[in-house]
């Protein structure tokens, strides 16, 4: 690619959409079933939003 370089994300959308689902009331255990892709990543959720 030359000098243009290569942009890797570090954070997943399903981390997004995991923490929001949190916030809004899905429970934890029923995460997995919204956001299958939860599994394969180290952090499901972010964190940054309060309860």
């Amino acid at each position: 690619m030359g000098d243009r370089g290569l942009w890797i994300p570090s954070t997943s959308t399903d981390q997004y959409a995991a923490t929001l689902a949190a916030w809004f009331g899905v429970n934890a255990s029923d995460l997995a079933e919204v956001l299958p892709n939860l599994t394969q990543l180290p952090c499901p959720a972010l964190g940054f939003m309060a309860s």
